[in-house]
Protein backbone atom coordinates (compact mmCIF):
# COMPACT_ATOMS: atom_id res chain seq x y z
CA UNK A 1 0.00 0.00 0.00
CA UNK A 2 1.24 3.27 -0.83
CA UNK A 3 0.05 6.61 -0.47
CA UNK A 4 1.29 10.20 -0.35
CA UNK A 5 0.06 11.74 2.70
CA UNK A 6 1.42 10.46 5.64
CA UNK A 7 -2.15 10.41 7.49
CA UNK A 8 -4.04 9.27 4.46
CA UNK A 9 -7.31 7.52 5.60
CA UNK A 10 -6.98 4.24 5.14
CA UNK A 11 -10.48 1.99 5.11
CA UNK A 12 -11.27 -2.12 6.25
CA UNK A 13 -13.31 -3.97 4.27
CA UNK A 14 -15.25 -6.17 6.40
CA UNK A 15 -18.47 -8.26 5.96
CA UNK A 16 -21.17 -6.10 8.66
CA UNK A 17 -21.01 -8.71 11.48
CA UNK A 18 -17.39 -8.52 12.22
CA UNK A 19 -18.00 -4.37 12.05
CA UNK A 20 -20.50 -4.99 14.89
CA UNK A 21 -17.87 -7.35 16.63
CA UNK A 22 -14.94 -4.58 16.22
CA UNK A 23 -17.02 -1.63 18.07
CA UNK A 24 -18.49 -3.84 20.67
CA UNK A 25 -15.67 -5.69 22.19
CA UNK A 26 -12.56 -4.23 19.75
CA UNK A 27 -11.82 -7.68 18.51
CA UNK A 28 -10.19 -7.72 15.08
CA UNK A 29 -8.74 -11.42 12.77
CA UNK A 30 -5.65 -11.33 11.93
CA UNK A 31 -4.50 -14.31 9.61
CA UNK A 32 -1.26 -15.19 7.81
CA UNK A 33 -0.82 -14.55 4.30
CA UNK A 34 -1.65 -18.10 3.39
CA UNK A 35 -5.00 -18.30 4.78
CA UNK A 36 -5.59 -14.96 2.77
CA UNK A 37 -4.88 -16.22 -0.60
CA UNK A 38 -6.77 -19.31 0.22
CA UNK A 39 -9.74 -17.30 0.35
CA UNK A 40 -8.66 -15.35 -2.83
CA UNK A 41 -8.01 -18.61 -4.56
CA UNK A 42 -11.57 -19.51 -3.78
CA UNK A 43 -13.02 -15.86 -5.01
CA UNK A 44 -14.21 -14.56 -1.80
CA UNK A 45 -11.64 -11.96 -1.69
CA UNK A 46 -10.24 -9.80 -3.97
CA UNK A 47 -7.15 -10.61 -5.01
CA UNK A 48 -4.00 -7.95 -4.07
CA UNK A 49 -0.80 -9.97 -5.90
CA UNK A 50 1.60 -7.53 -4.35
CA UNK A 51 1.12 -8.58 -0.63
CA UNK A 52 3.71 -10.19 0.84
CA UNK A 53 6.31 -9.48 -1.84
CA UNK A 54 9.50 -7.08 -1.10
CA UNK A 55 11.71 -6.08 -3.84
CA UNK A 56 15.15 -4.89 -2.29
CA UNK A 57 17.62 -2.84 -4.53
CA UNK A 58 21.41 -2.56 -3.70
CA UNK A 59 24.12 -0.61 -5.56
CA UNK A 60 27.59 -1.03 -4.96
CA UNK A 61 30.15 1.47 -5.84
CA UNK A 62 33.25 -0.23 -4.76
CA UNK A 63 32.92 -3.86 -3.06
CA UNK A 64 36.16 -3.88 -0.38
CA UNK A 65 36.47 -6.44 2.55
CA UNK A 66 34.56 -3.87 4.72
CA UNK A 67 31.49 -3.36 2.25
CA UNK A 68 27.95 -4.75 3.46
CA UNK A 69 26.25 -5.36 0.36
CA UNK A 70 24.58 -8.40 1.39
CA UNK A 71 22.60 -9.08 -2.03
CA UNK A 72 25.61 -8.73 -3.66
CA UNK A 73 27.64 -10.71 -1.17
CA UNK A 74 25.41 -14.19 -1.62
CA UNK A 75 24.52 -14.08 -5.02
CA UNK A 76 28.26 -13.97 -5.93
CA UNK A 77 29.52 -16.41 -3.19
CA UNK A 78 31.49 -13.73 -1.33
CA UNK A 79 31.40 -14.10 2.32
CA UNK A 80 30.84 -11.07 4.68
CA UNK A 81 34.30 -9.10 5.79
CA UNK A 82 36.11 -10.98 2.58
CA UNK A 83 37.40 -9.12 0.05
CA UNK A 84 36.84 -10.41 -3.86
CA UNK A 85 39.24 -12.28 -5.14
CA UNK A 86 42.37 -10.32 -6.55
CA UNK A 87 40.92 -10.95 -10.28
CA UNK A 88 37.59 -9.75 -9.01
CA UNK A 89 36.39 -6.12 -9.14
CA UNK A 90 33.57 -5.37 -8.89
CA UNK A 91 32.47 -1.14 -9.18
CA UNK A 92 28.98 0.88 -10.07
CA UNK A 93 26.76 -2.96 -9.79
CA UNK A 94 23.24 -2.58 -8.92
CA UNK A 95 21.63 -6.17 -7.93
CA UNK A 96 17.55 -6.50 -7.13
CA UNK A 97 16.37 -9.38 -5.33
CA UNK A 98 12.72 -9.89 -4.77
CA UNK A 99 11.22 -12.08 -1.88
CA UNK A 100 8.05 -13.61 -1.14
CA UNK A 101 6.57 -15.02 1.99
CA UNK A 102 3.67 -16.60 3.20
CA UNK A 103 4.52 -17.23 6.98
CA UNK A 104 3.61 -13.74 7.38
CA UNK A 105 0.75 -12.14 9.64
CA UNK A 106 -1.45 -9.49 8.21
CA UNK A 107 -4.59 -6.81 9.17
CA UNK A 108 -5.44 -6.20 5.59
CA UNK A 109 -6.57 -2.40 4.68
CA UNK A 110 -6.83 -0.55 1.77
CA UNK A 111 -6.00 3.20 0.89
CA UNK A 112 -8.82 3.54 -1.48
CA UNK A 113 -12.38 3.88 -0.50
CA UNK A 114 -14.18 0.90 -3.42
CA UNK A 115 -17.56 1.86 -4.11
CA UNK A 116 -18.05 -2.48 -4.81
CA UNK A 117 -18.03 -3.08 -1.45
CA UNK A 118 -20.81 -0.45 -0.61
CA UNK A 119 -23.23 -2.55 -3.57
CA UNK A 120 -23.17 -5.66 -1.01
CA UNK A 121 -25.89 -5.36 2.22
CA UNK A 122 -23.93 -7.52 3.94
CA UNK A 123 -20.45 -5.79 3.58
CA UNK A 124 -19.35 -2.70 5.55
CA UNK A 125 -16.85 -0.41 5.95
CA UNK A 126 -14.48 0.75 8.67
CA UNK A 127 -12.18 4.40 8.41
CA UNK A 128 -9.22 3.78 10.50
CA UNK A 129 -6.99 7.10 11.15
CA UNK A 130 -3.83 6.80 11.32
CA UNK A 131 -1.97 9.12 13.76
Amino acid sequence: MTHNHPYAPLYKYHKSEYIEDLTRSGRIFIGTLEYYRTLEAAGSMIPDKEEGKKTLTEMVFALTKDTPAPLTRTALRIPAGTAPHRDTVIRNNRIRARYETKDLWLYCMSNRLMSLMMRSPSSGIVNILVT
